[in-house]
């Protein structure tokens, strides 16, 4: 009866370690820091007034020349992120590094904007929204948790059963294993605005965006084995256990080997392949003020958008029950109200200031909105200064803040404060094509807390009185896990972006008028050239022959003068 009740123990242990660790999981959107490469060489755009106004400042674009717009851009980015764990007991070194690297090298942008006159319509197209858009590959703390604290608990049965009473040292166990795991967090987002100039101080503008959320993650843990070095002994869980039944008789070999059993049955070596995908829409308004093409003032708000995650599990890949196939999962898109101020003292310099406030606190984020102590806050100034007629030097920077409580974070999912420095240059190749070029170097700032949950409460009462080993009462008494944890990454960016000015109907059709009119301007000058040409030509083939004529004809004087000379001399 006292083994039976210490299996059962151990049935109700064991799963209480693993479904601590990553309740309701969702893949992290990992943060984007720009959306333009505009953005990226001068980091100030919510008054802007050129092509990716289209995002930042949807009514600016009544300012751009009627006609077609095309912007094509390709963002270069790779992002590290650093986790500094220390305090957990159950790991075997302390402290712990976790990163995570994101690596982009191919993320497009389009911008599409049509004027004529006082209306413009534009478009906008990319891969991501405010997050995501790359491959993370991660060794993450969730990953070794479990696996610590299996061990712990594998390590302390052992010591009370085995070694205590037969001087052995099977206890001196040590983890070692392999974790591999990639995470995929992309949204395609279509953006259609129009905008209408109401006079030439205002302007506004009214759209809507379609987002297509997908999160998928792909991976886990392999190869996990316990480590007996001073005996030389390496063997997966299970058969570490089994064979110290077959060394030492450990009680009845049974429930050894069930015990063993249960060990290999934990959910500590899960398959991961999840997908999480949903449609969100959220209108947008804008308005921008133009005084005297000096002073330009831009502003948006974006609705939020309301999504719920549908997890789909691939053949049973659920993490060990992390991911529940079928489940909606809250992951609303903030609502952001954003605005800046452009300067433009003279022809050369332009200043801008920008703000941007996002409503973390009032969107739905499955509870975790309300860990939030302040929403999302980003400050940014930039200049741009022509130094040639056609280039311009640019530079600025942001610094983003967010204020959460501890319980907010954890290893997938969490948001940095930074500080965040751009700069780049433009060049326009002719007055229908313009290079931008720019670098970005973001810095997260460190962030440092501490999470504390109870591992085992409530289940001391799983098994009483005397069936139990008086040993065994110490591993039954609930203890708190407290973790601290260290928080700080860096992102880099690069990117090259080619505008283009197709020009309106009308002036393509007049443009073709114009230079079919070169052209026969130019063929008529070319005979005019050609005629002169020819008409100079004899003239001064006519001259020559005159020249010619006047030196035979004093060659021929000159020759009778000698003859003449010579004959007077005789006489």
């Amino acid at each position: 009866m006292k083994h039976i009740q210490f299996t059962i123990l151990l049935f109700f242990l064991i799963p209480s370690i693993a479904f601590t660790q990553i309740q309701d999981a969702q893949v992290n959107s990992f943060p984007i820091p720009t959306l333009s490469t505009s953005f990226i060489r001068m980091p100030s755009r919510g008054a802007s007034q050129e092509l990716d106004a289209v995002y930042y400042n949807p009514a600016g674009v009544t300012s751009l020349r009627d006609g077609f717009h095309l912007k094509v851009e390709n963002l270069y980015q790779n992002v590290y992120q650093n986790q500094n764990v220390r305090g957990y007991k159950q790991l075997q070194s302390q402290p712990q590094d976790y990163t995570l690297n994101v690596a982009q090298p191919i993320f497009p942008l389009f911008y599409i904007t049509y004027k004529k006159n006082r209306l413009a319509a534009s478009f906008f197209v990319t891969p991501a929204l405010t997050g995501g858009g790359a491959s993370a590959v991660a060794n993450l703390p969730f990953g070794e948790y479990p696996i610590a604290d299996l061990t712990a608990l594998s390590s302390d049965f052992i010591r009370l059963f085995v070694d205590k009473k037969h001087g052995t040292n099977y206890s001196d166990i040590r983890y070692d294993y392999d974790f591999d795991f990639t995470g995929l967090s992309y949204s395609p987002t279509f953006q259609l605005n129009l905008a209408y100039k109401i006079n030439d101080y205002i302007s506004v503008a009214a759209g809507a965006r379609l987002v297509y959320s997908i999160t998928t993650a792909k991976g886990g843990l392999s190869n996990l084995e316990f480590v007996n070095e001073s005996l030389g002994i390496r063997l997966p869980p299970g058969d570490y256990i089994r064979n110290l039944v077959t060394e030492i008789p450990v009680g009845d070999p049974e429930i050894g080997n069930l015990l063993a059993d249960v060990v290999d049955a934990f959910p500590l070596e899960p398959d991961i392949d999840a997908r999480q995908t949903d449609i969100s829409f959220a209108p947008i308004i804008g308005v921008n003020f133009n005084w005297h093409n000096r002073w330009y003032i831009g502003l948006k708000y974006e609705h939020k958008s309301s999504a719920k995650l549908i997890t789909t599990v691939k053949d049973g890949k659920d993490g060990g029950g992390a991911y529940v196939n079928g489940k909606e999962s809250a992951a609303d898109i903030p609502g952001v109200f954003a605005g800046g101020v452009t300067f433009k003292p003279n022809k050369r310099l332009t200043l801008a200031i920008g703000h941007r406030l996002v409503f973390y606190k009032r969107t739905d984020l499955g509870g975790r909105e309300q860990y939030f102590i302040s929403n999302y806050k980003e400050f940014d100034m930039a200049f741009e200064y022509r130094v040639m007629p056609r280039l311009k030097i640019s530079a600025g920077g942001t610094y983003r803040t967010i204020r959460a409580e501890p319980d907010f974070y954890n290893s997938v999912d969490y948001l940095l404060p930074a500080l965040t420095f751009g700069t780049g240059f433009r060049t326009d190749i002719s007055q229908r094509i313009g290079v931008e070029v720019g670098f970005l170097y973001s810095q997260y700032l460190k962030i440092k807390f501490s999470q504390q949950e109870e591992i085992f409460g409530g289940l001391i009462g799983v098994v009483t009185g005397e069936d139990v080993y008086q040993d065994l009462a110490p591993l039954l008494e609930p203890f708190d896990r407290k973790v601290e944890y260290e928080m700080t990454g860096r992102a880099i960016i690069a990117s090259v972006g080619v505008n283009f000015w197709m020009g309106s109907i009308e002036e393509n059709r007049k443009g073709r008028a114009n230079r079919i009119a070169e052209v026969k301007a130019e063929r008529q000058e070319n005979r005019e050239r050609r005629a002169t040409r020819r008409i100079g030509e004899r003239r001064e083939d006519r001259r020559n022959d005159m020249l010619e004529d006047r030196k035979k004809d004093a060659e021929e004087y000159l020759k009778n003068k000698e003859i003449e000379i010579n004959d007077n001399t005789v006489d």
